[in-house]
């Protein structure tokens, strides 16, 4: 199994409650996402322990190839690792902001569109996310929404909670609000279309860009009935999450010691603490080890293990995502 070193990303939005939750001294009070595995040029995530300790997600899979990565998902991607994990902390709003599919990604030039979920970790009073619109909307109604400042108020709005789950497909416009801490698990793609930004500056009193135009040809104007995953758990039990083509992500509530299959989905398995504090063994596959994360933590499991051992500390909860095979295998 690999630990990584996360890499911590400093925005206008940001907070320290990622800092905080790691048990780490906050050293920027601006620290508005943890990128905790991530395989995108320039941003990747090193291996923080063990005898690869150092290397790139890219550099793993060029080594161990389908034993890490899972077969089909080789076949599909090569040796690019195809998502990206990560919390988020919005001490203040995000923008309003969507993100393009893979065609009009790949058309503009870009590996990946971007599909993601979120999970929310916790939140403060009248936290809230933005999903979606709340009825179908014209270009002529969207344009003008946008420009005199309004487009806030045609969007879904939710309050949450923690352990609320929401999947968020492309064209999908959407905003976190104040408050929230969230897990999110995505595609490997950094590409945000910024709609709609609050009129705020930066430090320098310079506002930030915005993607008026390139945002339209990726938006979905049409109206979802309700974006909320919905979803039951039972101790010691499973609950799914989300399944797409580019990602299937399971909650895990361990109460006791709990065996999970890894090899079976012929893909590598990344495990991330919602809460608590768990043992995890691995003993075959690449690097047979034990390892154990805490709430706010991850780890990456290859493709060739058998299958892992959990032993909770105490009650505990955890996502695991992989890839899906198209074939259904």
């Amino acid at each position: 199994m690999f630990l990584f070193k996360e890499v911590f990303k400093e925005t206008i939005w940001g907070g320290d409650r990622i800092l905080r939750m790691k048990d780490q001294q906050p050293t920027s009070h601006s620290i508005g996402e943890s990128w905790e595995i991530s395989g995108i040029p320039g941003h990747e995530t090193l291996v923080s322990e063990g005898p690869e300790k150092g290397k790139s997600l890219k550099e793993l899979a060029d080594k161990y190839g389908a034993d890490l990565l899972g077969r089909h998902v080789m076949e599909r991607f090569g040796t690019e690792f195809p998502l990206l994990v990560k919390f988020i902390d919005a001490h203040e709003d995000l923008s309003i902001q969507v993100h393009p599919d893979d065609e009009l990604a790949r058309a503009r030039g870009h590996a990946f569109g971007k599909t993601e979920m979120w999970y929310v970790m916790d939140v403060l009073p009248n936290s809230r996310l933005l999903v979606g619109f709340n009825r179908h909307l014209t270009l002529d109604e969207y344009d003008q929404a946008v420009n005199d400042g309004s487009i806030a108020r045609l969007m879904r709005t939710y309050d949450v909670k923690s352990g609320d789950v929401f999947f968020l497909p492309p064209g999908r416009v959407h905003a976190i609000g104040s408050g929230v801490l969230l897990a999110e698990i995505q595609q490997s793609s950094d590409i945000t279309y910024r709609i709609f930004d609050y009129g705020r500056t930066d430090k320098e009193g310079h506002t930030r860009e915005l993607h008026t135009e390139l945002a339209k040809p990726a938006i979905d104007f049409d109206c979802a009935d309700n974006d909320r995953t919905h979803y039951s758990t039972l101790p010691d039990g499973t609950a799914q999450l989300a399944k797409c083509n580019y990602f299937k992500t399971k909650l895990l509530t361990v109460e006791n010691t709990m065996e999970i299959p890894i090899a079976i989905h012929d893909s590598f398995s990344i495990i991330i603490c919602m809460e608590g504090e768990v043992d995890i063994e691995q003993h075959d596959g690449i690097l047979p080890s034990t390892a154990t994360i805490r709430k706010g933590h991850s780890l990456l499991l290859p493709a060739n293990a058998a299958s892992a051992v959990i032993t909770p500390h105490c009650n505990s909860k955890l996502l695991q995502t992989w890839i899906p095979s198209l074939k259904g295998q």
